[in-house]
């Protein structure tokens, strides 16, 4: 169990479950980007596990610790997790896990906030916003590995 606390204060506590796989559609719903818009930011880490694979409950692990009560929007998959902010979204956080190859690939995927008057937020704003949501996420997942003895 993982506990978490929302945005209103209020406590939770995160189990790791089996999920189901993602499919086709969830796929294009919440994991395809269109990298051809000027705006997109992405951030992107890939860790590998040396021992050759991912151990049970591993990836569970994580997506409990990367639950985020206050997040708008969130979907979890058997290998697979996304937490949005509102929408539109200005920054999706996208956790892939890959058993075969026994590798977490981490994704932020960011885009310009409106400001006061309609502005949009300055590019070198949004990268850092990304990176910042890209260290948190890898610092999570180090948390989990530390957990399983020998992967630490």
């Amino acid at each position: 169990l993982v506990r978490r606390v929302a945005r209103d204060s209020s406590r939770c506590f995160v189990a790791p479950v089996r999920l189901p796989a993602p499919t086709e559609e969830d796929c294009q719903t919440h994991f395809l980007v269109n990298a051809a818009d000027p705006d997109v930011v992405m951030c992107e880490r890939r860790g590998v596990c040396r021992a050759g694979f991912l151990p049970p409950g591993f990836p569970q692990r994580v997506q409990a610790v990367f639950h985020d009560p206050g997040a708008d929007s969130f979907e979890y998959f058997r290998s697979a997790s996304m937490l949005s902010d509102e929408e539109p979204w200005t920054c999706r956080r996208l956790c892939i896990f890959d058993e075969a190859k026994a590798e977490v690939l981490l994704r932020v995927v960011a885009r310009p906030a409106l400001g006061a008057g309609d502005v949009n937020e300055p590019q070198v704003e949004v990268l850092a916003r990304a990176r910042e949501q890209m260290q948190t996420m890898a610092e999570a997942v180090i948390g989990v590995a530390e957990q399983f003895r020998g992967l630490n």
